[in-house]
């Protein structure tokens, strides 16, 4: 999260795929005969499913929770996506304002936590530009919004 918003880095690029330790530094843990997708593989699926190639960046910021990242982009088909990351360890109530974006009628969040890998949750309505919702403690929360043209 940190690249997009501080680096303003128009990709990313994680080269430690695979790792035999549970320190969740590669993005798949190899344990023995075994596998498992870490947390990390989870959080970059969610950010590379609805983020699409040449989407743009726009304005966003998080709502003063300590803990709360944000970014929001811009795909070409007119969808907005936001991301917001809880590093704390309860939720956070986020507010998200849409002044200057085309109308939405609702929005769709996707969870990526402990035991969630980029679940559908139920639609949040989007009421006077505003979006009201919470993001679960230690989450990746995707809000996917499809605006009217």
């Amino acid at each position: 999260m940190t690249a997009l918003t501080s680096g303003n880095a128009s990709a990313v690029l994680y080269w430690w795929g695979a790792s035999a330790s549970t320190a969740n530094s590669g993005l798949i843990q190899l344990l023995g005969d075994s596998y498992t997708a870490s947390g990390r593989f989870w959080a970059f699926a969610a950010f590379s499913r609805f983020i699409r190639p040449g989407a743009v960046r726009v304005a966003a910021s998080a709502n003063g929770s300590p803990g709360l990242a944000g970014a929001a982009f811009r795909n070409r088909d007119g969808s907005l996506v936001v991301e917001l990351l809880n590093t704390t360890s309860s939720a956070a109530p986020v507010h998200i304002g849409l002044r200057g974006l085309p109308p939405s009628d609702s929005a769709t969040p996707y969870l990526t936590d402990a035991t969630d890998q980029v679940a559908a949750q139920p639609p949040v309505g989007v009421r006077v530009g505003q979006l009201a919702l919470s993001a679960p403690a230690r989450s990746v929360l995707t809000v996917v919004l499809l605006t009217r043209r």
